[in-house]
């Protein structure tokens, strides 16, 4: 008996990720804070791991945009190279974050750009993700 026991526990564990990702919209699980998604997003982009980056988003946008289409996209436009949380204000399932953006000079000259946008997070199949249209 032990051994069913022990080998259904090992089952569970090896498919339970597996099962979060088939069950959110996109396949892809959310991050537990809006914090989490925000972090994983900017990092990835900084990482230009822009599989990654695609991840973050909810599903809808996965719905519009294919991930190789958004990952060839990323990888010609200018790489992100830092990234600042000014302010981040959840309530209920959705929040706002204020993000300041530095990216690297285009085609590898001239001085870095600075810019400071919205991100809209929302929860989605139990987890949170970056929001966009």
């Amino acid at each position: 008996m032990r051994r069913i026991a022990a080998s259904v526990a090992i089952v569970v564990a090896l498919l339970a990720p597996a099962a979060c990702a088939i069950g959110s919209p996109g396949g892809y699980a959310g991050y537990s804070t809006p914090s989490d998604a925000l972090s994983t997003f900017f990092v990835s982009a900084r990482n230009a791991d822009y599989a990654k980056t695609y991840e973050a988003y909810y599903g809808h946008y996965h719905d519009l945009v294919a991930k190789d289409e958004f990952v060839s996209h990323r990888a010609q436009a200018s790489r992100l190279t830092a990234y600042r949380v000014d302010s981040l204000a959840a309530r209920g399932d959705s929040a706002v974050a204020t993000v300041t953006l530095t990216f690297a000079p285009a085609g590898g000259g001239g001085a870095t750009r600075t810019t400071t946008v919205r991100e809209d997070l929302v929860r989605e199949a139990g987890g949170w993700k970056i929001r966009v249209w």
